[in-house]
């Protein structure tokens, strides 16, 4: 009996360290703005008893404007190996730091899912990042991409602007378009083609072994 009380004890105990350990991590979230300068981190020292700590930034969006209506942002690090380090992001301190800790608990299976760990920001919502790594390496917004000869849009991504421009002439062609019969079966067949090379495509990434490139000093 005396037994079951001690490992109650102990059971409540860990988890009372460990909400006040969150609480305190998130309290203690100090991030750092990031702007269109590269921001330079130098390598991290880790050992058996302390992990890789999370560096910290936060973008604060754009103004609703027409000079951003067909602007992108992105989060540009030179570490062309994705293996080497770790991203997280969310709206806010405490949802960033939720996708971390269930990345640690699912053995990394968090940091395989794209979408939760892409490197595109949200143009005008505030975003916090979180990055895991041990080597040096840099990082800053990049803002995609500055139109001059346009004095009422100063930054665009051009494939949103010419998608736009794609989907605004289909819309106004529509009432031709359906009636015609070449232009129908040729779209169908179009996307039915593209269908089955993206799954082509996507089986022989998955099962096809990656090569690891050696540099011979």
């Amino acid at each position: 009996m005396e037994l079951i009380k001690t490992g109650i004890a102990l059971f409540l105990l860990s988890f009372w360290l460990l909400v006040l350990a969150e609480e305190q991590e998130e309290q203690i979230c100090d991030t750092r703005e990031l702007t269109q300068q590269f921001i330079k981190v130098p390598a991290k020292v880790s050992s058996w008893t302390s992990s890789t700590p999370l560096d910290l930034y936060h973008c604060n969006g754009f103004d609703y404007s027409v000079a951003h209506i067909f602007m992108d942002v992105y989060l540009q690090i030179n570490l062309t190996n994705e293996d080497t380090y770790q991203l997280y992001q969310g709206e806010n301190c405490s949802q960033m730091l939720q996708h971390y800790r269930d990345d640690q608990r699912l053995w990394g299976l968090v940091r395989r899912v794209k979408l939760l760990r892409s490197k595109q920001l949200s143009p005008f919502q505030s975003t916090v990042v979180g990055i895991r790594t041990q080597r040096p390496y840099a990082v800053k917004l990049r803002v995609w991409i500055k139109a001059q000869f346009l004095p009422l849009i100063s930054e665009i991504n051009y494939m949103r602007l010419a998608v736009f421009l794609g989907g605004l002439a289909l819309f106004v062609m529509s009432q031709t378009l359906v009636r015609n019969a070449f232009f129908y079966y040729t779209s169908g067949c179009m996307i039915g083609v593209l269908a089955s090379l993206l799954i082509v495509g996507f089986v022989v990434y998955r099962f096809t072994p990656k090569v690891r490139a050696f540099v011979i000093l």
